[in-house]
């Protein structure tokens, strides 16, 4: 017999089934087909009754009973889901990877996962977790435009971290960029054409080149190289004259290669041109000289009047060729050409540069220093020409022409220059410093004016226009310098420091610019255009040098050094001063003038000047200052600055 249960909560049933009464909720047995079927009723109740009721109740239980089965098992089918195997509560009909719970449709993206978490189809797409921002970057400089996009990784032209690109269809355009002077475009983005000065420049904006070791002495001198491995780009020489990287104390030149590239860092890193002995002094004096040998690679002269291979401290300077692989090391015969000093205490090499193509025969030539030369006097000095050919040798100095100093203890040669065509004749002249020559008025020192011509001759400085000091002890020609053409008038002019003159305080120092003409003339700096110091002490003049034309307006401009300036950064934290030329030079105090002044006390910065090559190939020179009193590796390491002068 079958039976199905009533559900829970519904009514107890009455029910008589084949002969079984049901009363209540007690089932009552009956033992057989004889059986009493009055057993158990009431005495009101009728078999009637009981076939009716049990006629009723089977069919109403028969019906009942059957539709709700089956509408209980339509409900249970409709009602159960497919299986969730990760258990993420998502059914695997619709979760894209159901082994993985993170995955599903109620995940977020993210971009730390390879997985596409949400199952939207779409891999990473903007606005992830952990998204970053990017800008639209069409031309590929590193700076984009308009507003970023939130994206996982860079793509297509997304890929710029930073916006403010004013023209994105030119890379050479973007807040980055150097302005471009007087191009009329907004190369930098700041919204005005490159209109340029120079009133912003600053040596803590310059790289920074710092001396070995304590004692070094590096940044005494500076000198545009020229371009000495053939790149493109204009080179840095750099003297330490005690560095020992070398013999003990015997000096160093350091060569640092041009290129967009170039930072700040220490001279050990770069190409290195040591002493072979001890107390050479090399890299006292240093200067590029051009194409020598006219191979295509710029050359270089480095002096060391230290120098005891002919006599003690004759001194010498040696030629180094230019190559597309310069590697340096010890200074031989075997990787430079010599020119040594004639006898002992000359001190050769004192002072060096490019003389400028002098007997005007197509090849740069040299000049030498050597101030204490006795040839016709004690200490009256003399300047050596060295002509540059196709085939340079090694040379005693001795052997080729020169100009000795006018009297003993007249010191010519203790700075020397080239300074391009002062007459206008087509010849390159040199001027030659004499800080001992003597006048009426004391030891006022003197610069020298030697006319080239195409002979080139030896001779005596006496018969070159000389130019004299103010006063006694001012120490005119320490230093003198080509000016470029100051005053736009087609003649070279000449620059000449006096440093211990007193007209700006005493031993503030001065500067002269001497304009060149077609027949220039012997007489006193006081007639000069002069460059007075605005403080006591400053030793402007110290060194100087021509800058270029920095502010592209057609006159060249000018570096005056002041070492011992204390303005704006302490003690002995030294200045250099940028002069702009223009039509009518006139005398003024420097302190109306553009200063670049040292970063600390006891820098002495300005000790050494340069006009720099273009370093950084933007068609601009540079400006190098030397200032030996830098501590970084120790006490008078020293160091120089390489200043970039794009947007001036």
């Amino acid at each position: 017999m079958r039976r199905r249960a009533a559900p829970s909560g519904a009514p107890a049933l009455f029910l008589v089934l084949a002969g079984c009464h049901v009363f209540g909720t007690l089932e009552i047995p009956c033992p057989g087909p004889g059986c009493d079927t009055s057993a158990g009723l009431d005495a009101d109740d009728t078999s009637t009754e009981s076939d009716t009721d049990t006629d009723t109740d089977t069919d109403a239980d028969t019906d009942t009973d059957t539709d709700a089965d089956a509408d209980a098992d339509a409900d249970t089918d409709a009602d159960t889901d497919p299986f969730d195997l990760d258990g993420d509560g998502w059914a695997a009909t619709e979760d894209c990877d159901d082994g993985d719970p993170a995955v599903n449709p109620g995940a977020e993206e993210d971009c730390a996962t390879r997985d596409d978490d949400d199952c939207d189809g779409v891999l990473n797409p903007i606005d992830a977790l952990g998204c970053l921002d990017f800008y639209d970057d069409a031309d590929a400089d590193g700076w984009g435009t308009g507003s970023p996009r939130c994206l996982c990784e860079a793509g297509a032209t997304w890929t710029a971290s930073v916006s403010g690109d004013c023209d994105d269809g030119d890379p050479a355009v973007n807040p980055g960029a150097v302005e471009v002077c007087d191009d009329g475009a907004d190369n930098d983005c700041d919204g005005t054409p490159g209109t340029c000065t120079v009133d912003t420049a600053s040596l803590a904006d310059g790289v920074r080149l710092t001396g070995e070791a304590a004692g070094d002495y590096a940044g005494y001198p500076v000198a545009d190289a020229g371009d000495v491995d053939g790149d493109g780009y204009d080179d840095v020489l750099v003297g330490a004259y005690m560095n020992s990287s070398g013999a003990g104390l015997g000096g160093a030149a350091y060569l640092v290669r041009g290129g967009p590239g170039l930072t700040s860092g220490g001279l050990g890193s770069a190409i290195t041109y040591a002493a072979a002995a001890g107390l050479d002094a090399v890299g006292f004096s240093g200067a590029g000289v051009g194409d020598v040998n006219r191979d295509g690679y710029d050359d270089m002269l480095i002096g060391g009047n230290g120098d005891d291979t002919i006599a003690t401290d004759a001194g010498f300077a040696w030629l180094v060729l230019g190559s597309p692989s310069p590697t340096g090391g010890t200074l031989t015969t075997s990787i430079a050409y010599a020119y040594r000093g004639e006898s002992a205490y000359d001190y050769a090499g004192y002072a060096v540069d490019a003389a400028g193509d002098l007997d005007a025969d197509g090849y740069p030539d040299m000049v030498i220093g050597a101030y204490g030369s006795d040839r016709v006097g004690s200490a009256a000095g003399i300047v050596y020409l060295v002509p540059g050919s196709a085939s340079p040798t090694s040379t005693d100095l001795g052997t080729v022409a020169s100009w000795t100093g006018r009297a003993s203890l007249d010191l010519a040669g203790i700075s020397v220059s080239g300074c391009g065509d002062v007459d206008g004749d087509g010849y390159d002249d040199v001027v030659v410093g004499a800080t001992g020559y003597d006048t009426s008025s004391g030891e006022t020192g003197a610069a020298h004016l030697v006319l080239g011509d195409a002979t080139w001759t030896s001779g005596s400085l006496s018969g070159a226009v000389t130019w004299t000091g103010e006063a006694a002890s001012d120490q005119a020609g320490r230093d003198v310098a080509d000016a470029g053409d100051a005053n736009g008038d087609g003649y070279a002019d000449v620059l000449i420091g006096a440093y211990a003159n007193d007209d700006g305080g005493a031993e503030g120092g001065a500067a002269y610019l001497v304009l060149g003409s077609a027949s220039p003339r012997s007489g006193s700096l006081s007639a000069e255009v002069q460059y007075t110091a605005d403080t006591a002490g400053d030793f402007v003049g110290l060194a100087v040098d021509g800058a270029g034309d920095l502010d592209l307006d057609g006159y060249a401009d000018l570096l005056i050094g002041a070492p011992y300036d204390d303005l704006s950064t302490g003690d002995g934290a030294g200045a250099v001063y940028v002069v702009l030329g223009g039509p009518a030079p006139a005398s003024t105090s420097l302190s109306t003038e553009l200063r670049l002044s040292g970063l600390y006390s006891g820098d002495i910065a300005g000790g050494a000047v340069g006009r720099g090559g273009d370093v950084d190939g933007d068609g601009d020179p540079e400006i190098l200052v030397g200032a030996y009193g830098i501590g970084d590796a120790g006490y008078y390491a020293g160091g120089a600055f390489v200043v970039y002068t794009p947007g001036y």
